[in-house]
């Protein structure tokens, strides 16, 4: 489990810093292609402006001529109203037409063809070609207006990060390309795969004829790594308690299993206990009716044979427990439900409860009313019997009283049993009904059994649809209730 954890957490702190070096990658491509599409915004102007200026006849004039050495159409590009003008000629490798007048297309074609020179230029070095005196400072004039505005430029920014997700707050800084100090800490730090903050880029500002660079420095780039880690973070939250609840299932099991070792060698050990007295007790009995002639004194002859009539009595009680047990298990209990008195069935179980009583005083206390019950007389028998001999069995006192009441209502009869013995810690109360589970009796000397009494009278209550109840004040008393439903 440990383990797993460890390994969790070492996936996590992996993921997270290559999402860091997902979401540098990405503020460093989204700025260098917000820088250049602000460049190329100004470049667009400038030659939207450049080409205005050319087709202006106040400004600039375009005519041909022919090169009498090698033949070739020589086009010239001229200022106009200047005492001396300057002027460009070039020649087109695709063209070797005239220019007829102003609006001849092959003159539209060299407009075009300084224009697109001109982009290149610009675009590459942020250089301005002088195809003429007038076109050169005029573009000159317009390229300083349109230097790279810092609050435009972080518009681009902001709108081409929200187009990838990203809302992260961020500043721009510049700083000058010979500030080499500050140059090389930006620099370390940009360099960090788990900063957040951008590379160096060259910007079009200048300072003193000095280029600036532009920096991205992001505050909190979580609230962005946590929406990109949300569902690897959840499965790996799910995956550990799954993890965490298979570990804890897996280790009630085997408590579970311990504790049912425990109690199984326990009853092992009570029922080699219990079965061996009787039958020790059976065979004395036979051998001194056999070998000392006591069936020539009917009074000795009878108690002997009342013990052993007592003992077989308690084999068939702990043969039927067994038996009854393996009923549940397997779910095969069937009643064979019948109306009966309940005081004529107290008295038979306190007539086959004295053998047992080992010359303890024991007072069971009926209520003068009888009731009649409907429900499985032999399994009902069995429960009330458990319940009285666990009352005689952990019992401190010198004598053992039961106290049997009944109530009933229009949809339940109720059976009251109370006793005087040494009761049951609230602790235990909910665990007495488990199969073999016994309580602990402290300084009182343990008693016989299988913890197999309260576990039957369980089974057979919730086959009967009804109810058990326990009220205990340990060291004084405990109530058991029996609730049957009438229907």
């Amino acid at each position: 489990m440990f383990f797993l954890l460890l390994a969790q957490v070492y996936y996590l702190n992996e993921l997270v810093g290559l999402q860091k070096i997902d979401f540098n990658k990405q503020i460093n491509n989204t700025l260098e292609s917000s820088l250049a599409a602000e460049r190329k915004w100004r470049t667009d102007s400038l030659c939207n402006a450049l080409r205005r200026w050319i087709n202006d006849s106040s400004l600039t004039k375009i005519y041909s001529k022919r090169n009498s050495t090698d033949n070739k159409m020589n086009y010239v590009v001229e200022d106009v109203g200047r005492p001396n003008p300057q002027r460009t000629d070039f020649s087109l490798i695709f063209e070797n037409r005239p220019i007829s007048g102003p609006d001849d297309p092959v003159k539209q074609l060299v407009v075009e063809q300084v224009v697109s020179s001109f982009r290149q230029s610009y675009l590459s070095y942020q250089s301005i070609f002088y195809y003429t005196k007038t076109l050169g400072d005029s573009a000159d004039a317009l390229s300083i207006a349109l230097r790279l505005d810092t609050l435009a430029f972080k518009k681009i920014l902001s709108d081409q990060l929200l187009s990838r997700g990203i809302t992260t707050p961020f500043n721009l800084s510049y700083i000058v390309e010979s500030d080499t100090v500050n140059l090389a800490k930006l620099a370390i730090a940009a360099a960090d795969p788990f900063s957040l903050q951008t590379r160096l880029f060259r910007s079009d500002l200048f300072k003193n004829s000095d280029r600036k660079l532009v920096f991205a420095i992001f505050d909190n780039a979580y609230p962005w790594l946590f929406r990109a880690l949300f569902w690897p973070l959840a499965i790996s939250f799910l995956l550990f308690i799954l993890i965490a609840a298979l570990f804890f299932y897996f280790y009630k099991t085997l408590a579970q299993q311990k504790k049912l070792a425990v109690l199984k060698d326990d009853f092992v050990d009570n029922m080699t206990h219990e079965l061996k007295t009787p039958i020790s007790i059976i065979s004395a009995a036979a051998e001194a009716l056999q070998d000392f002639g006591f069936n020539k004194d009917p009074q000795k002859s009878f108690k002997y044979l009342s013990n052993i009539r007592g003992q077989a009595t308690q084999l068939n009680t702990i043969v039927s427990k067994v038996l009854a047990m393996s009923t549940f298990d397997k779910n095969e209990l069937k009643l064979s439900p019948s109306t009966f008195s309940l005081n004529e069935l107290f008295e038979e179980i306190k007539e086959g409860i004295s053998p047992f009583l080992e010359n303890r005083p024991f007072v069971l206390a009926l209520p003068e009313a009888d009731m009649r019950i409907t429900a499985d007389r032999f399994h009902l028998k069995n429960v009330l019997f458990n319940i009285i001999d666990n009352a005689i069995k952990y019992n401190d006192k010198e004598s053992t009283e039961v106290v049997v009441g009944y109530q009933h209502s229009s949809e339940t009869q109720t059976i009251k049993i109370g006793d005087n013995g040494c009761g049951i810690s609230k602790e235990h109360i909910e665990q007495v009904f488990s199969k073999f589970y016994r309580v602990p009796t402290g300084n009182i000397q343990r008693a016989r059994g299988f913890g197999l009494g309260l576990f039957y009278v369980k089974k057979v209550m919730d086959a009967h649809l009804g109810q058990v109840r326990i009220n205990s004040i340990p060291g004084k008393q405990t109530s058991i209730q029996l609730s049957f439903p009438k229907k």
